[in-house]
């Protein structure tokens, strides 16, 4: 299953998060806040699940790999989505 993902607000690099889903289970994750270690400014940034996204890539190679009759969509957020405009916090 493909990583959740955020944007690093200082360096502007998208990483992966620690939580792992699929596409349609993404909507009914807790809309609580997270914190996530950036390997870019090695700081934690807190997002929420409705500011993290998919990268593309990942969920194409994901759905490509899905068994026949399986119910993989093959669906991605947008690399942009996501930023949220949050502070690191340190």
């Amino acid at each position: 299953m493909p990583f959740l993902r955020i944007l690093c607000p200082i360096k502007k690099k998208s990483f992966a998060t620690s939580v792992e889903t699929s596409v349609q289970h993404k909507a009914s994750l807790p809309n609580i806040i997270k914190f996530s270690y950036c390997p870019y400014c090695y700081a934690l940034h807190a997002w929420t699940p409705d500011e993290a996204f998919f990268d593309a890539l990942e969920v194409e190679a994901y759905t490509a790999a899905a068994p026949a009759g399986s119910n993989v969509t093959n669906v991605a957020q947008p690399a942009t989505a996501g930023a949220g405009g949050r502070k690191a916090t340190r």
